[in-house]
C-alpha cells in the first residue's frame, strides 16, 4: 500500500488506481535520411528509416514511481501557479530550476533550466501527465543557462559561446 516501498506488482496496482500504465511511447529525436526538398536530412547527417523498430518502452520501477507520484500530486493539487511550482520543484529536486509561467489566456509554459531525460520529454508530450488546470494548454522550454545564447545580464552565454535555444515544444 505504500507507494514509496512498492515494487513492480505494487506499482502496477498504483498505476491502475491512477490510470497511468507502465509503458510509454518515447518519441524518437532521430532525423531520417532523405532527399533534397523532402525536409529530411542529407547523407552523413540522417539515419535510415526502420519501420520495425519499436518506440514503446516499459518504465523501470523508479521512473514509474516518480510518474505515479507526479500524477497523484497533480490530482490533489489546486493547480495554481504557486502549487505547480512547488510540485515540479519537488519532482525535479536537485536537477535545476523549473517553474511555470502563465503566458496568455488559458496557456501555461513550463521552463526547465536543464535537459529532460528522453522518457521525461515523452511524458511532457502527453496531455494527461503535466499537471495543469482543466482546459489549459501548455508548452515547455528546456533552456540550460550555461549552454544557451543570451544577452548581457540574462545569465546566459555570450556570443561565440552559446547556442540558440532549440528547446521549445
Amino acid at each position: 500500500f505504500n507507494i514509496m516501498t512498492a515494487r513492480t506488482w505494487g506499482l502496477d496496482v498504483w498505476g491502475r488506481i491512477l490510470g497511468i500504465g507502465r509503458e510509454i511511447e518515447i518519441d524518437e529525436d532521430t532525423d531520417w535520411l532523405g532527399y533534397r526538398g523532402q525536409e529530411l536530412q542529407p547523407f552523413n547527417q540522417g539515419t535510415f528509416y526502420n519501420p520495425g523498430a519499436t518506440n514503446v518502452w516499459p518504465l523501470q520501477d523508479e521512473p514509474y514511481r516518480k510518474l505515479l507520484l507526479l500524477k497523484a500530486m497533480a490530482n490533489i493539487s489546486d493547480c495554481s501557479i504557486p502549487s505547480l511550482n512547488r510540485l515540479l520543484n519537488n519532482f525535479f529536486d536537485g536537477r535545476g530550476a523549473v517553474y511555470v509561467l502563465e503566458t496568455g489566456v488559458m496557456q501555461l509554459r513550463y521552463i526547465f533550466e536543464f535537459w529532460l531525460e528522453p522518457y521525461e520529454r515523452s511524458l511532457m508530450r502527453r496531455e494527461d501527465i503535466p499537471p495543469k488546470p482543466a482546459g489549459v494548454g501548455y508548452t515547455w522550454f528546456e533552456i540550460p543557462p550555461k549552454e544557451t545564447f543570451g544577452f548581457w545580464g540574462s545569465t546566459l552565454m555570450p556570443f561565440n559561446q552559446g547556442t540558440f535555444s532549440g528547446g521549445y515544444y
